[in-house]
């Protein structure tokens, strides 16, 4: 489970019609990043940093959908797994 983080049209769009798409946003309403919920409870913070595709991974386009789903595979980390 993750925070919603939704782009509208293109990769950085994150209005539709003046509605916002994303928590915790910054300038330009660009998310800073989300919180991502783990089967073992665990919470982790990771930032959304440009280019976007490079630490938040895309999950889904369809249409002029773009949804960010998942950490990159390298930002997870060796872990005790």
């Amino acid at each position: 489970m993750s925070d919603h983080l939704q782009a509208w049209q293109t990769q950085t769009g994150w209005t539709q019609n003046g509605v916002v798409l994303t928590t915790h946003r910054g300038k330009n309403n660009v998310p800073l990043g989300g919180n991502f919920l783990y089967e073992d409870g665990d919470v982790t913070w990771y930032p959304f940093t440009s280019p976007y595709k490079n630490s938040i991974a895309i999950g889904l386009e369809g249409g002029s959908w773009t949804i960010y789903l998942e950490p990159q595979p390298g930002a997870i980390g060796a872990g005790p797994w």
